[in-house]
């Protein structure tokens, strides 16, 4: 990576707990990164490696990520996700990869988009977030013979 590098969530569980403090820690998560910045080893975000809510029985699993909005739509999530996609695809043998996102997030549509995910759909009144907020999520997912093309 040239501008941010990925921390195995033990290592800065510190910092993890005051950045990322609307974050429950599910037992689902089976990966779990942080995103620093190489100059100042700052944590700007967090990407989740867990079970895809979706499938059965398929090598399949599920992102979610959060980024500091101060360093949205400057690369720094793409860079980090290129390299953790290379990672499940290739190490973990994974046959495909999933993700959500809210249907109002126009950044993360075109930045799953960008990577190869295509949109399989939407789930209307899909979460209750903050305030009691609804939204809608939409669902991604990136099959191995996709990636990369």
């Amino acid at each position: 990576l040239t501008a941010t590098g990925l921390i195995p969530i033990d290592v800065k569980e510190k910092d993890f707990n005051i950045l990322m403090g609307i974050y429950s820690k599910a037992a689902s998560r089976i990966y779990n990164e942080l995103i620093e910045l190489k100059e100042n080893h700052e944590v700007i975000g967090v990407i989740d490696v867990h079970e895809d809510s979706v499938r059965y029985r398929i090598a399949s699993k599920e992102l979610s990520y959060y980024l500091n909005e101060v360093y949205a739509k400057k690369g720094y999530m793409k860079e980090a996700l290129e390299v953790l996609l290379s990672y499940l695809f290739t190490e973990l043998q994974l046959e495909c990869i999933s993700a959500r996102a809210f249907t109002a997030n126009e950044a993360s549509h075109h930045l799953l988009l960008s990577l190869g995910f295509h949109q399989d759909g939407v789930i209307p009144r899909c979460v209750k977030a903050y305030r009691d907020v609804i939204y809608d999520d939409g669902i991604y997912s990136l099959l191995k013979e996709e990636w990369r093309k």
